[in-house]
């Protein structure tokens, strides 16, 4: 047990806390923009007097989704699951032609693992003389699931679009980057790996969107101390799009996670490619209260046969604490540096199977030290029917050959239940395997 492994677990991730004034004054916008859009219906009457009448309630909409099957987290050498319950629903309502309420939430409910083996601890002491042994009975009891239940509220925003623009004040998601797995430019709300279904954490964030042709736009997003833009314009059949970012957080326990093999598959097959990526990363321990984080990016695709890419670079400044032969210096200004890019490959074959082929490179500095991530993923979508569709994703680190393959089954059972199975395996004995059934209610 290393000394790094120690300041880890000590170390807890804090909470961003938004002033309330911010979320006070997105609030009273949004009351007065619905409040100021909702239709009128009047009685005879009622002709004549003053007041809104009553609004329009008839075009609120509901679906739900029960999602429900059982997580295996080893198949080799004995079995170690544990059953999910995933109830999620969206609500759309639209107020008149221009304006929309949305809400979507859902509630997570995991039972405990089968095996009943809490671990055990193995007694020994790292290289800086440190006995590691209540460590790794806490880590090994942190990993086995005794079950929860999470309520979350994923997204609530009131949108207006008119012509070419679009306003959406509220907790929404900012999709950024257009690459199937490794997406460096997609910084606002980038997407969970270990998250089913979209994947993506809402913000409270308030974003304009203005259309410049049916492929083009500008797009503004303020809001949880972060500014930013994007603007994709064409060049002969290629669109290209350009991206600057500000933002003030926490760096304890923050990064930029650069994609997923698939949403849908098991939390431990993310865990794992996470931890491809965190073994070639630098050793460093955040120390600051806050930081500031400047971005610009740009990315292409389309009319190049196939080709795709995005990148980025990124300025964190700071205070932080570099880990370094088991001591930590504290207070030492820092400014880190990390340059990201992923160029790849895609086509479609007949019958709509989709083959795609991504390199992805981060070099990260700080001061003298740097590091260089490369990883590289391929893939493959081959629907056997219109109602049945296999994908098969494998990532693999070009530096020390850990790789990770997965496999999903997507079959569309009848009007309402659909088949969702992954199977995920790394290199070694282990695996990891999902089977969930989806309901729409």
């Amino acid at each position: 047990m290393s000394i790094e492994r120690l300041n880890l677990l000590k170390m807890k991730p804090q909470r961003t806390i938004v002033r309330l004034p911010k979320i006070i004054a997105l609030v009273v916008v949004a009351v007065a923009i619905l409040w100021t859009s909702l239709p009128v219906f009047a009685s005879v009457e009622q002709v004549g007097s003053i007041g809104i009448g009553t609004p329009d309630c008839s075009s609120l909409t509901l679906q739900c989704e029960l999602e429900a099957g059982a997580v295996f987290r080893s198949l080799i050498p004995g079995p170690l699951a544990n059953w999910r319950l995933n109830l999620s629903g969206d609500c759309v309502w639209q107020v008149n032609p221009v304006v929309t309420v949305v809400g979507r939430g859902h509630v997570i409910a995991s039972l405990p693992c089968l095996s009943t083996n809490p671990g055990c601890a193995r007694e020994f002491t790292d290289a800086n003389g440190i006995d590691a042994k209540s460590v790794d009975a806490l880590m090994n009891a942190a990993s086995q699931d005794t079950g929860h239940v999470d309520l979350s509220l994923d997204r609530l925003f009131l949108q207006y679009e008119s012509g070419r623009a679009r306003a959406i004040i509220g907790k929404q998601t900012v999709n950024w980057g257009l690459a199937t797995v490794f997406r460096p430019t997609d910084l606002i709300t980038p997407r969970d790996p270990g998250a089913s279904g979209e994947g993506r954490p809402g913000k409270i964030l308030a974003s304009l969107f203005w259309r410049t042709s049916p492929l083009t736009g500008i797009e503004v997003v303020l809001g949880e101390k972060l500014y930013g833009g994007r603007a994709e314009f064409r060049v002969g059949q290629t669109n290209l799009g350009i991206l600057g970012l500000t933002k003030r957080s926490n760096p304890v326990g923050s990064s930029n996670p650069v994609g997923s093999l698939n949403p849908a598959c098991s939390r431990n097959a993310a865990d794992r490619d996470n931890s491809i990526r965190r073994r070639n990363e630098i050793s460093i321990v955040n120390l600051a209260a806050s930081c500031v984080e400047t971005a610009v990016g740009l990315d292409f695709q389309g009319g190049l046969r196939g080709i795709y890419g995005e990148a980025c670079h990124r300025r964190t400044y700071g205070e932080a604490g570099q880990q370094s032969s088991g001591s930590i210096h504290l207070g030492a200004p820092a400014e880190m540096a990390t340059t990201s890019g992923t160029i790849g490959w895609k086509t479609i074959l007949r019958g709509g199977n989709l083959v795609f082929a991504e390199y992805y490179r981060n070099h990260v500095r700080l001061g003298n030290v740097s590091a260089i991530t490369q990883l590289a993923a391929l893939g493959l979508t081959y629907q056997y029917d219109e109602f049945t569709t296999f994908g098969l994703v494998g990532v693999t680190d070009l530096a020390n050959g850990i790789w990770t393959a997965t496999g999903t089954l997507t079959s569309l059972l009848s009007e309402n239940l659909d088949l969702n199975c992954g199977v995920s395996i790394t290199k070694g004995p282990h695996a990891a395997a999902q089977v969930m059934l989806k309901w729409y209610l």
